[in-house]
């Protein structure tokens, strides 16, 4: 996290493309740990690099607001790309 925050755009477009590609990526996304480095993905990735992370996330979002660290991740991900709420489901 603290690497993503001082690191290149070219540092955090490797982290970005890593963790997307991952099998366990869905995993990630409601880890107590790695729920951290994607919120500063999200926050301090380029918008190719943001872009990238949205068409992962989007397919969890229903998922993501079940668990703390998931909220934490779709609340970052509506401040960045409002458009996304369109992704959620209705309650």
């Amino acid at each position: 996290e603290k690497c993503l925050k001082s690191g290149d755009p070219t540092a955090v477009a490797v982290v970005a493309n890593e963790l997307t590609a991952s099998e366990a990526f869905a995993t990630l996304l409601h880890d107590p740990f790695a729920n951290y480095v994607i919120q500063t993905l999200l926050t301090v990735g380029k918008d190719d690099v943001v872009a990238l992370l949205v068409a992962q996330i989007t397919p969890h979002l229903p998922t993501l607001r079940s668990t703390l660290y998931g909220k934490r991740i779709q609340a970052k991900l509506l401040k960045r790309c409002p458009a996304t709420k369109a992704a959620l489901p209705q309650r």
